[in-house]
């Protein structure tokens, strides 16, 4: 089964800057959000900082329905909306001083999962009234082959959402017994931006949620 992604082409991106090489005080003000890191915050605590937040694995119990014994099994889920961002990407900016050399080197895992989707997903277009689109599921490189081409998907990346997905299997998999059993592909509905880094995130986790 072809699961569609139906996108929206005239979506404008994302205005975010990544910092490479900036002075303490710029990234501390930048990302006082993140647990640890203040005004001053240096360049190696703070990307340790990011790297712990980004990789935090979410609980199962995140995201599930807290049915109890009594009564529990009578409830009907109906309908599941999930709205999520892509995964880790490369930069889409720069600035003068700054230097963001990302890696679109896919791991072996990644490589394997993407083999397969050209016969699991489709794209179609919301503006060609569901036309297919011919699109690639990696990322572009420049011409080393491994460095990412501005706002790529990145391995990480790919594994953030595919995590994601798993993690929202666990959580619904008692409440969608046809998770496990095969969902049809009138039954999904998924509707991205046309960019590779929120086209592959949305199949990644599609990836995990539907299964094998």
């Amino acid at each position: 089964v072809a699961w569609a992604a139906v996108l929206e082409e005239s979506a404008t991106s994302s205005s975010a800057v990544e910092l490479e090489e900036s002075t303490s005080a710029e990234v501390g003000s930048a990302f006082l959000g993140l647990p640890g890191v203040g005004r001053g915050t240096g360049q190696r605590a703070l990307r340790a900082a990011m790297a712990r937040y980004c990789r935090a694995a979410p609980a199962v119990s995140e995201g599930s329905a807290p049915l109890g014994p009594e009564g529990g099994e009578s409830f009907e889920l109906v309908q599941v909306q999930i709205l999520h961002r892509h995964g880790q990407r490369s930069a889409i900016h720069s600035m003068s001083g700054a230097r963001a050399n990302f890696s679109c080197a896919l791991s072996e895992d990644r490589r394997h999962m993407l083999a397969r989707w050209p016969a699991r997903f489709e794209v179609a277009s919301v503006q060609a009234q569901g036309g297919v689109l011919r699109r690639e599921w990696g990322p572009e490189v420049e011409a080393d082959g491994r460095t990412c081409k501005p706002g790529q998907l990145t391995d990480e990346g790919f594994r953030q959402l595919h995590a994601m997905g798993s993690q929202l299997r666990a959580a619904y998999e008692r409440l969608l017994p046809n998770l496990t059993t095969g969902l049809r592909a009138e039954e999904v509905y998924a509707r991205t931006t046309d960019y590779q880094r929120t086209r592959a995130s949305t199949a990644a986790l599609l990836d995990a949620l539907l299964g094998p």
